[in-house]
């Protein structure tokens, strides 16, 4: 039988073309922005009484943030959105960790570490609007250490120190590899989300010396008042400065999720909170600089 080499070497080519379609994000020298973008089913997001049957689509608020991170990192940055269907493909070696997991949260934090460990890059929630292009102290990324942006809130976590909701690492460090550690042998004993995150987060306010503060979540008004869940949803009063100084504001979503007073953000598409002159509204604005969103249209369209 002959061998149309030819033709067998073309499809080799057409299949690893493929694989580094899929995985172009490492194809360069540029570091990753890891948003995790999960599927998720929640009454507080259906649409209609039969919506409950079908994948739900991400929220309005999301799409946004996910719009600002495009419009304001992806010129230095690789983008990276996925969800637990990619997780097999990303980092096969966590499943068995992943499998522990009790809760949504705990789980959430478990693929955040592993995926810093492996690859490296930023990790950002996906309700973070992205105020203003980030720049990375290369110095100190290169050096191992975790680059964390935020302050721990009072009411959240009870104690002082950094908070590492957004989080900047080099691949293979020390301080992630001891935290998946930690993970691996206390995953199971977890039952509550909040109790697991604060215990993650005083182990990593333990380790000054592996860390390296950038403050560059906007977390507080002109008067040092923290900004709270009841200021997002409220006319827009300008009553913060230094815009240009902050890159990242969390919407803590999952918070909307448990507070009806909150849960009809959940159901806004961009267009309506775009039309709004609330807090949050007027960040997104900003945060796109008013230029023209329908450049973006594909992302919001998802």
């Amino acid at each position: 039988m002959k061998i149309n080499y030819v033709i067998i070497i073309l499809v080799i080519i057409v299949l690893f073309a493929g694989t580094v379609k899929s995985f172009n994000f490492f194809s360069n020298n540029k570091k990753t922005i890891w948003i995790y973008n999960p599927i998720l089913k929640n009454s507080n997001k259906w649409k209609g009484v039969y919506s409950r049957r079908s994948v739900q689509d991400t929220i309005g608020l999301v799409k946004l943030c996910i719009n600002s991170a495009q419009f304001n990192l992806g010129k230095d940055y690789n983008i990276k959105l996925f969800n637990q269907d990619d997780l097999d493909t990303l980092i096969p070696e966590s499943m068995d960790l992943l499998d522990l997991c009790k809760t949504r949260k705990v789980k959430d934090i478990c693929i955040k570490y592993s995926i810093l460990y492996k690859y490296g890059g930023v990790w950002l929630p996906n309700s973070t609007i992205i105020l203003n292009p980030l720049t990375l102290n290369t110095k100190e990324y290169e050096s191992g250490r975790l680059l964390l942006f935020g302050l721990n809130h009072e009411n959240y976590q009870g104690d002082p120190g950094y908070d590492d909701m957004i989080v900047a690492s080099e691949k293979n460090t020390n301080i992630i590899r001891n935290l998946l550690n930690i993970l691996e042998e206390s995953v199971q004993t977890f039952n509550y989300d909040n109790v697991f995150n604060k215990y993650i987060n005083s182990y990593i306010n333990t380790r000054p010396g592996d860390l390296y503060f950038d403050p560059l979540v906007m977390q507080y008004d002109m008067s040092g008042e923290s900004i709270e869940k009841r200021d997002m949803t409220t006319t827009f009063n300008n009553r913060l400065v230094d815009y240009d100084n902050f890159v990242f504001y969390y919407i803590p979503t999952n918070d909307f999720e448990r507070y009806p007073a909150y849960t009809f953000m959940l159901k806004l598409s961009p267009t309506d909170i775009l039309a709004t002159n609330t807090f949050v509204g007027e960040l997104f604005k900003y945060s796109v600089k008013k230029e023209n969103l329908l450049v973006y249209s594909a992302i919001l369209n998802q």
